[in-house]
C-alpha cells in the first residue's frame, strides 16, 4: 500500500467511491480522513449535484434518498452510517451486477460507499470503514466524462475503456479511479485538443506539452505527461505520471472519447 493517501480534490462534479482493498487511499480534501477503495464515473446532472451536496452537509437523509432513487442508478443512502456523515459526503450503497462488471445500473450485490461531493471532506474515522478484496471486479468506463486518474494497482480493479477517437481502441488498467483535481473546464480544454493516429503512433511531445499546460492547473498533487510513455498514450488515455511527496506513481489520465 501507498504510504500516504493522495490528495486529490473533487471540484466541479462528484464522484463515487466504493471502499474496498485496493492499496490506494483517497484524501479529497485537506486533512480529512483517508479511505482505501475505488472509484466509478457518477456524471450527475448539476441540480442532482448541487441537491446531494447540500442534503450531505445539512445531513438530510431523506432527501439525498429521494435524490437518488429518481436518478435510478442502483444507488442508495446508508442510513446505518448517516450519523457520522461529513460535511459534504454521502454514505451510500452500490449495487453491483452478478457479472462482476460495474455500470450504473447494476443489481444484486451490494457495495458499500461513498459520494464525494464538491467540496467534500470525509468524514472522521472514514478510514475505519473497510472493504474486502476487488477479486476480478471489472469496471466500464463508458459512462465517464470529466478527466479522471487511474492509478495503477496491482490489488485494484480491472478497468476497461474505448479511447483513441474514431479509432475506438479498448484499454484497460488494474488499479483505482480517483479524481483528477482538475475543474471541468479543463475536460473541455482536453477534448478541443487535436490528436492524431494513437496506438503505434502515440502523442506528439507538442501535444504532451499542451496537456502538462492543462494538467498544471489541476489541485492537489502534481500530475505530468509520462514522456517515456508517449508512443502508448492516444485521446483520452494519456500515460501520466503522479508526484506524491518524491514518489512517482503511473497512472492514466482518461476521459470522454470523441467517437
Amino acid at each position: 500500500m501507498l504510504e500516504r493517501a493522495l490528495f486529490l480534490p473533487v471540484l466541479d462534479w462528484p464522484m463515487i467511491f466504493l471502499y474496498a482493498s485496493t492499496g490506494v487511499r483517497l484524501a479529497p480534501a485537506p486533512g480529512s480522513d483517508a479511505i482505501e477503495g475505488f472509484g466509478i464515473p457518477f456524471e450527475a446532472s448539476e441540480e442532482l449535484s448541487v441537491g446531494l451536496t447540500s442534503a450531505a452537509r445539512d445531513k438530510e437523509v431523506n432527501v439525498a434518498a429521494a435524490l437518488l432513487a429518481r436518478q435510478g442508478a442502483g444507488l442508495h443512502v446508508d442510513v446505518n452510517s448517516a450519523e457520522s456523515l461529513g460535511e459534504a459526503v454521502l454514505a451510500i450503497k452500490k449495487q453491483v451486477p452478478s457479472d462482476g462488471v460495474v455500470s450504473m445500473s447494476g443489481r444484486e450485490i451490494e457495495l458499500p460507499g461513498s459520494i464525494v461531493c464538491v467540496g467534500g471532506a470525509w468524514a472522521r474515522g472514514g478510514a475505519r470503514q473497510r472493504g474486502g478484496a476487488v477479486g476480478d471486479l471489472v469496471v466500464d468506463l463508458a459512462g465517464l466524462y470529466h478527466a479522471s486518474l487511474l492509478v495503477q494497482s496491482r490489488s485494484g480493479v480491472q478497468y476497461v475503456a474505448q479511447v483513441g477517437g474514431v479509432s475506438c481502441e479498448q484499454r484497460k488498467l488494474r488499479g483505482s479511479l480517483m479524481p483528477s483535481g482538475m475543474e471541468g473546464s479543463a475536460t473541455e480544454e482536453l477534448m478541443s485538443i487535436g490528436f492524431e493516429g494513437g496506438g503505434p503512433c502515440g502523442i506528439s511531445q507538442s501535444i504532451a506539452n499542451e496537456i502538462d499546460r492543462i494538467v498544471g492547473r489541476a489541485k492537489g498533487e502534481r500530475i505530468s505527461v509520462a514522456r517515456d510513455k508517449v508512443a502508448d498514450s492516444t485521446e483520452a488515455w494519456i500515460h501520466v505520471n503522479i508526484d506524491a511527496g518524491g514518489l512517482s506513481l503511473p497512472a492514466v489520465l482518461t476521459w470522454a472519447n470523441s467517437d
